[in-house]
């Protein structure tokens, strides 16, 4: 009997021992852990700290801020709402990743029936290429092509603005005429006098094509020329943008 009990006293003492050991060993652990994370922690923060400097209130941003500014309007509501803040997200990122490759030959298409807002979506971008030393290629007419010429005459004397026309310049609109009078380098095409609008145009957008490397283009599923003028881009390998409008 008394074996028995001493036998018992005993493993129930290891037991109590195996128990604080795994309890020693667990704190341990846990502390090594916690040391290493903390390790880990401060040597993430020194490699940071070597790349990132520290924030500076007197420093002047990378980028000044954009001086061009339009009239307040009523903001539109809805879907149409989320729409332009897409559109404008979507051209912005463009804008940024088309940078990193340096100045092209950019060439603008795009339809006459363009509302406002899209009009000045088109003008922001215009004037963000031409301020960044891009060549601006486009035609003379209403909706599109004009927003590209003023958002390139806003970047200034300097910018690299070419409108080529697809007729004589007497055949555009008064509309045309006068905002055409601003432009140094304008091409005329006379000898597409005789032939209809739609012919000289297209003539007018290959030429357009043959001097540039990327097609950015607005258009609807059914404008029948522009998606032509994108599909002839493609085949001569350039970079085509396209946009629809609907």
């Amino acid at each position: 009997m008394l074996s028995t009990n001493f036998q018992s006293s005993c493993r129930a003492k290891n037991q109590k021992r195996v128990v604080c050991f795994q309890n020693f060993i667990g704190r341990n652990l846990n502390i090594t852990r916690a040391h290493n994370v903390n390790r880990n922690i401060l040597s993430t923060h020194f490699k940071l700290s070597r790349y990132v400097p520290a924030y500076d209130p007197a420093r002047k941003p990378l980028y000044p801020p954009n001086e061009y500014h339009v009239q307040q309007k009523k903001e539109p509501e809805g879907p149409a709402a989320s729409r332009n803040v897409a559109d404008l997200v979507y051209l912005s990122e463009l804008l940024a990743i088309q940078q990193s490759d340096g100045p092209k030959n950019l060439g603008f298409f795009g339809t006459r029936n363009m509302g406002a807002t899209h009009q000045k979506l088109v003008e922001m971008l215009s004037y963000a290429y031409a301020l960044t030393g891009n060549h601006i290629y486009t035609s003379g007419a209403t909706g599109t092509n004009a927003a590209v010429i003023k958002g390139a005459l806003r970047a200034g004397p300097d910018a690299k603005l070419t409108v080529i026309l697809p007729q004589s310049l007497y055949r555009q609109s008064a509309e045309s005429r006068e905002l055409l009078q601003q432009v140094k380098d304008i091409e005329e095409m006379p000898q597409n006098n005789a032939l209809t609008l739609f012919e000289a145009s297209r003539s007018c957008n290959e030429k357009i094509i043959s001097k540039i490397h990327q097609v950015v283009c607005f258009a609807f599923h059914d404008s029948r020329l522009l998606l032509e003028t994108c599909a002839a881009a493609r085949e001569m390998h350039k970079i085509v943008t396209l946009f629809y409008l609907d």
